[in-house]
């Protein structure tokens, strides 16, 4: 496996530092909020309820997709690679958790489904092999490299970014805002008519 060429960063190296050191704070306060959720649901045994358990894989995620941020942004491999895959598994990652959370709360509130949990393995499905699979693709291709202040796909191949990332996320921002607007939307129906206890 080898990085693609590194070329033009298009940025100055200050400008670099400066987008780096950006980079490792936002990193950092992602770690330790990820974190600090992934312990209080190791800690406290009434928080591992199905919704929960969700929420503590996303975290999972988010913690995974922040680990990038502290490897040197020098576009040297093969640590380079390694952050073109940790970006492209696990922010991925995190957008199709968003997508399974609200699937199952749309089925516990909308369709009054007691056993949401049965579909746990379809979301480790999608939210872990999914963005495996879309994480080889730009690799087949010898895309990932120095992506301007970090690695990831190569500008001259970014044709991938959309497939892999960009396509995915707008189609489950879609998704979500469908179901969540549906949500509101029959909620209010049945709190208006005084059968909030049928939800």
């Amino acid at each position: 496996m080898s990085c693609a060429d590194a070329g033009d960063r298009g940025f100055e190296p200050q400008e670099l530092a400066t987008i780096e050191a950006i980079g490792k704070t936002a990193s950092s306060l992602s770690f330790i909020s990820s974190s600090f959720i992934i312990l209080c649901y190791a800690a406290f045994p009434d928080l591992r309820k199905f919704a929960f358990k969700l929420v503590f894989f996303l975290s999972i995620s988010d913690m995974m997709s922040s680990i990038p941020g502290f490897l040197p942004m020098n576009g040297q491999c093969p640590v380079c690679l390694a952050q073109a895959w940790l970006y492209s598994i696990f922010a991925n990652s995190s957008v199709f958790w968003t997508a399974c959370i609200t699937h199952c709360l749309w089925r516990a509130l909308v369709h009054h489904d007691v056993d949401v949990a049965r579909f746990e393995r379809y979301y480790h499905l999608v939210s872990w092999v999914v963005p495996l699979f879309f994480a080889v693709l730009p690799q087949l291709d010898g895309a990932y490299g120095p992506a301007g202040a970090w690695c990831w796909i190569v500008r001259s191949k970014d044709h991938w970014r959309y497939i892999q990332f960009f396509i995915p996320l707008w189609l489950i921002f879609a998704f979500n805002l469908t179901l969540y607007v549906k949500l509101i939307l029959r909620l209010r129906a049945v709190w208006g008519t005084g059968g909030g206890s049928e939800v």
